[in-house]
């Protein structure tokens, strides 16, 4: 079976995983610019819209018959997923590539919205109640003790 992606691509793609684009650039003798197209048209090729997912769908190194060069790629940089780049994208659950799209439905992202501002109201309704007992119990303390052990006396050694 053929790969989808240009020997390039792969190369570009599985150097992101650990290296910039700049540094990518470098290493390959290329700009900046080329990398980045060549990553672009490697997501866009296996469908996926971020590296991370490009990445998961890659086969490991030596299964597509594109190896890269050993100075360029670690061996632990190949990460070990779907053996088939397009076929496979079907069968990876979003939470596995780190990324879960937001509900579609209009009235389920309002009752998520609406679910999470109650979550932070109760919690900071929580936590300003905490503090005011906290405050309340400080005031309950004897000021005149806080104070006297509160300075500093000089003594005798240091006059």
């Amino acid at each position: 079976m053929r790969s989808v992606l240009s020997a390039r691509q792969e190369e570009c793609l599985r150097l992101t995983a650990f290296r910039t684009d700049r540094e990518i650039a470098a290493v390959l003798g290329i700009s900046e610019a080329t990398v980045k197209k060549h990553v672009h048209e490697a997501c866009q090729r296996l469908g996926v819209k971020r590296r991370k997912a490009a990445l998961a769908l890659l086969a490991p190194v030596g299964t597509s018959g594109l190896t890269p060069a050993p100075a360029l790629v670690p061996v632990e940089a190949a990460p070990p997923v779907a053996t088939t780049p397009v076929a496979a994208s079907a069968a990876i659950p979003a939470a596995r590539l780190g990324y879960r799209a937001p509900p579609r439905n209009a009235l389920a992202r309002a009752a998520m919205i609406a679910g999470l501002a109650v979550v932070l109201m109760a919690t900071t309704t929580t936590l300003t109640h905490m503090m005011a007992d906290y405050h309340r119990a400080l005031g309950r303390l004897d000021p005149a003790g806080l104070a006297a052990s509160a300075t500093v006396r000089p003594t005798a050694a240091y006059n």
